[in-house]
């Protein structure tokens, strides 16, 4: 009798960790954004690094995925290619300006919590062990002087 091979690429794992997601019930705008980074990251790791596999990925193609983004603009790299025609991002008044160090340490954040849901669940290294988030300037806080607070 025949097994049936089933391929264990990104899909598969991003598939597994986001029911992994659903399971600890974690609310719906934290697992849009795990899959949309995980997403956003399969297609990068393809287009640039011939990768197929998360166990293919190594420090390094994090560091220079962290670069990337550093680099391009924001709505320049979709996950699916219909989403360059369904919403047609190019109108946006932020297109092309430089991606945030909140967003992307946000991708940080979630690349860590699927690779360490990953070395758990296949027993190998954790390529993001090492990745540490990037400094963030702080906005200084306004505060209301005395006679504002008492205009109040």
């Amino acid at each position: 009798m025949k097994k049936n091979v089933y391929l264990k690429d990104f899909d598969y794992y991003i598939d597994e960790y986001m029911y992994n997601c659903r399971s600890r019930k974690l609310r719906p705008k934290t697992m849009m954004s795990y899959e949309q980074t995980l997403r956003l990251f399969e297609r990068w790791c393809l287009e640039e690094e011939k990768i197929a596999e998360p166990g293919q990925v190594v420090e390094s193609t994090i560091r220079h995925y962290i670069c990337s983004l550093q680099e391009r603009g924001k709505y320049t790299f979709y996950s699916l290619e219909n989403n360059k025609i369904t919403y047609n991002p190019s109108r946006r008044r932020d297109f092309s300006e430089s991606v945030s160090t909140t967003t992307i340490n946000n991708y940080i954040r979630n690349l860590k919590a699927f690779y360490t849901w990953y070395s758990d669940a296949t027993a190998s290294r954790n390529p993001t062990e090492k990745i540490r988030q990037l400094r963030n300037k702080r906005k200084a806080r306004e505060y209301l002087d005395d006679a504002e607070v008492e205009s109040f």
